[in-house]
């Protein structure tokens, strides 16, 4: 198995490292946005700009209780998953005020 994949495997099987991840990502997003840049067009971008905050939030959470607790994994995952269903519900009540109330 060569290096790429070892690394790959590993991540996966842990989710620390892949909320780690996404936090870095997420952190990256809301400092990009909240800068300014492009939120004056697409309301959507605002909406992934929440999604990225949310999951900044859960996924420290996610990380503190994890550093703490081991089994408590998979609690840090259903958080997770709870704010990712609040954003989608978010995204979707913007497109519908965007495209039929605000019309």
């Amino acid at each position: 198995m060569n290096r790429s994949s070892f690394l790959l495997v590993n991540i996966t099987r842990r989710p620390f490292f892949v909320v780690f991840s996404l936090n870095v990502i997420s952190f990256f997003i809301v400092i990009f946005f909240s800068s300014g840049a492009l939120t004056d067009y697409w309301n959507i971008l605002l909406s992934l700009n929440s999604l990225a905050l949310y999951n900044l939030i859960a996924g420290s959470i996610f990380m503190i209780l994890s550093i703490r607790h081991r089994p408590i994994e998979r609690y840090g995952l259903a958080l997770m998953a709870v704010f990712v269903l609040l954003l989608l519900y978010r995204i979707g009540s913007t497109v519908v005020y965007t495209q039929f109330i605000r019309h």
